[in-house]
């Protein structure tokens, strides 16, 4: 996020960038991303459109900081939840069925802005950008995978009894 945002040396200025931030974020979560306008970032942040060049050069640098705030901050949850630690003793089913459904809701939650940043990723011209982008939403499978990694014998094409077949 400070690479693409200018540097805040004060708390007033870290408010308003945290405050910037979270209007761009809600405005991508209402109106999409052919909708997250400065203009319209501007007016749900209650500040003028030149805050918003004050501490961004471009709208694109605004999108980058809240792509890369919303994967760190789920990146930080999902390590907090994703902790071995936290599952020893637990069943590999409970275990994924806990995770799977925790991670739907989550989508469902907030499936308008994950569709938005998503699609504001996968289209940005720059292919270092979406490099990074895709390697920010990459780590939390990566604790995922972490956390499983032990489970792998609990894990196969075993068929739950009453089926025939394969999944």
């Amino acid at each position: 996020m400070t690479s693409v945002s200018l540097p805040t040396f004060q708390e007033r200025g870290r408010n308003t960038l945290q405050r910037l931030l979270d209007a761009a974020e809600r405005t991508l979560e209402s109106d999409g991303l052919e909708g997250a306008t400065v203009p319209a970032i501007a007016t749900r942040a209650r500040m003028s459109v030149g805050n918003i060049y004050k501490r961004f050069r471009d709208k694109d640098s605004l999108l980058q900081a809240v792509y890369e705030r919303f994967f760190l901050d789920s990146f930080a949850a999902n390590e907090f939840a994703l902790d071995p630690a936290k599952w020893e003793g637990a069943s590999t089913a409970e275990l994924l069925t806990t995770l799977v459904s925790g991670m739907i809701e989550g989508y469902r939650i907030r499936r308008s802005l994950v569709r938005a940043l998503l699609l504001y990723a996968q289209t940005h011209p720059d292919p270092a950008f979406r490099s990074h982008s895709e390697q920010l939403r990459l780590q939390s499978l990566g604790l995922f995978e972490r956390l499983l990694r032990d489970r792998r014998a609990d894990i196969g094409t075993r068929i739950p009894s009453g089926r025939s077949g394969s999944w």
